[in-house]
């Protein structure tokens, strides 16, 4: 789990896995509303990329989007996100590694 801290309080956190040596599966992401659209989900993904690679992961998956989180999607695909369709409303979408 990764945590972004705003003043002392929590202002997100992010939950997932590693396989070492393939990918970051980032079950999910969640920034606290009155600290939304401010940049910290970004801080989280950024931290979340640097550890994946420092583990020799080639893909960051973020799993089980739904298709109406356009916030969501609009962070992923800033981030070079593809998606990939998996079930009925979600997807996931990959950001490869360099």
């Amino acid at each position: 789990m990764i945590q972004a801290w705003v003043k002392n309080r929590l202002g997100g956190r992010a939950h997932g896995w590693f396989q070492p040596g393939s990918r970051f599966v980032l079950a999910k992401i969640e920034i606290t509303r009155s600290h939304r659209s401010k940049g910290y989900g970004t801080v989280v993904l950024e931290e979340l990329r640097a550890k994946a690679r420092q583990c020799g992961c080639s893909e960051l998956v973020f799993q089980g989007v739904r298709a109406d989180n356009s916030g969501a999607i609009k962070l992923y695909t800033s981030f070079g996100a593809k998606p990939v369709p998996t079930s009925g409303n979600l997807c996931d979408f990959v950001v490869p590694l360099p």
